[in-house]
Parts: structure tokens; C-alpha cells; sequence
């Protein structure tokens, strides 16, 4: 099975619901592998009450298909994940044109405090450090655009894009990550600075979204 650890509480169904989509996401669970729920309940220790609840959920959001009678975890293909990347980009173009506009003293703050941790990460040579606080670092930057749907769009975005490194099994960097981009856009924010914002975010991930284009291509 796809899951590292069983589950402690047998009631709590947001548990349920995470845990079998980050193993999809992980890619623990292959594209077109079936979900039995009967087998998911067994090895999760718990009902199959909310197994079907979780599964019904990640069926709304494309990471499980139903087919006939079975559940199947959804494919993904590469024009497909090309197209995502895109989606992704301007879901993320929208929201820190808005985060520029509405974001506080506090949250810029947090932002630095990210980027001092990142450059901490790289100082130590942890890049799985750095790729989490990386992640921590544009979901700060997006939590203030104050449109929670969109905020809830970019996570999906975001998982079926992590879904698709894991499964092509995609390198994140061509070289050594640069801080210097995301301090330019964290000086945009402060600035209040919507354009440069955009723009200098559009310039950070067109850079990496390339990466992985090219490594498909080349596949």
C-alpha cells in the first residue's frame, strides 16, 4: 500500500482525506492504479464510512475517476501537466497582484522572516529544508490576496503540480536556487508595488515551469 504510517484516531475524516491524497500527490499511488476501499479502510484502520467520503471528495477534485464500478487514481499526461503548469501560473499572477495590494506590515514581516530561513536552508546545504520553506514562502505571499476560493484553487493547482513531478520524476532546479528573485518580489509587496510584483513572480516561476517542460521533452 501507499501509506507510511496507519491512522491514530479512527473517527477524524479530514485524516482519512489527507492521507490518501498525499499519497497520490506522492505518486505512492500510481496514475490508473485502482482504489478498493475495502483495502484502503484495512491497511488506514478505520471504516469504510469515510474512506468512500474521502474518496467522493478527491473524486470532485480530478485526483480520483470513477470507472464503471471502480475508483482509479486519475492519469496525468504530459500535455496535460504542461497545461497545468500554465493554469497554475495564472491563478498565482491573480492572487499577488491582490496579496500586493491588501498585504500588512505583519505579513511582510513574515515574509522576510521566510526568506532568512531559506537562506539558512542553503547555507546548511538542506535543499529539502529549502524546497518546504520555498513552498511556505509563495503560500505566505498568496494567503493575502483575501479571496479564500482562490487560495483553495491555488492548493489544488499546486498538489496536482507536485503530483506531476513525483510522477515523471521531474528535478525541481536546474542549478543552485536563487533567493535574490524572491527578495525582489517580497520588496514589490512591501512596496505595494502590484505590477512588480506580477511581473517578478511571472519571471520566477516562468523560469522553473521551463525546467520542467524541458525535462518532459527530453523524457
Amino acid at each position: 500500500m501507499g501509506f507510511v504510517n496507519k491512522l491514530e484516531f479512527r473517527t477524524k475524516q479530514e485524516l482519512v482525506y489527507k492521507e490518501i491524497r498525499t499519497a497520490i500527490v506522492n505518486a505512492n499511488f500510481a496514475p490508473g492504479e485502482r482504489l478498493v476501499i475495502t483495502y484502503l479502510a484495512k491497511d488506514l484502520a478505520v471504516s469504510e464510512s469515510p474512506i468512500r467520503e474521502a474518496l467522493k471528495r478527491l473524486v470532485s477534485e480530478n485526483f480520483v475517476v470513477e470507472q464503471g464500478i471502480g475508483l482509479y487514481v486519475a492519469s496525468v499526461s504530459k500535455e496535460q501537466f504542461i497545461e497545468m503548469l500554465d493554469v497554475r501560473l495564472q491563478l498565482e499572477l491573480i492572487a499577488i497582484r491582490r496579496s500586493a495590494k491588501y498585504i500588512t506590515a505583519e505579513g511582510i514581516q513574515g515574509l522576510r522572516q521566510d526568506i532568512n530561513k531559506m537562506e539558512e536552508a542553503l547555507r546548511k546545504k538542506s535543499l529539502m529544508e529549502y524546497y518546504a520553506l520555498h513552498k511556505k514562502f509563495h503560500d505566505d505571499c498568496f494567503s493575502f490576496c483575501n479571496v479564500p476560493y482562490l487560495i483553495r484553487a491555488l492548493t489544488d493547482a499546486a498538489d496536482h503540480n507536485a503530483r506531476g513531478i513525483n510522477v515523471f520524476k521531474l528535478r525541481i532546479w536546474r542549478e543552485k536556487p536563487d533567493i535574490n528573485q524572491h527578495k525582489k518580489i517580497l520588496n514589490a509587496l512591501e512596496l505595494h508595488n502590484e505590477n512588480e510584483a506580477v511581473q517578478g513572480l511571472e519571471l520566477n516561476r516562468k523560469k522553473t515551469f521551463n525546467f520542467y517542460v524541458e525535462q518532459l521533452i527530453g523524457n
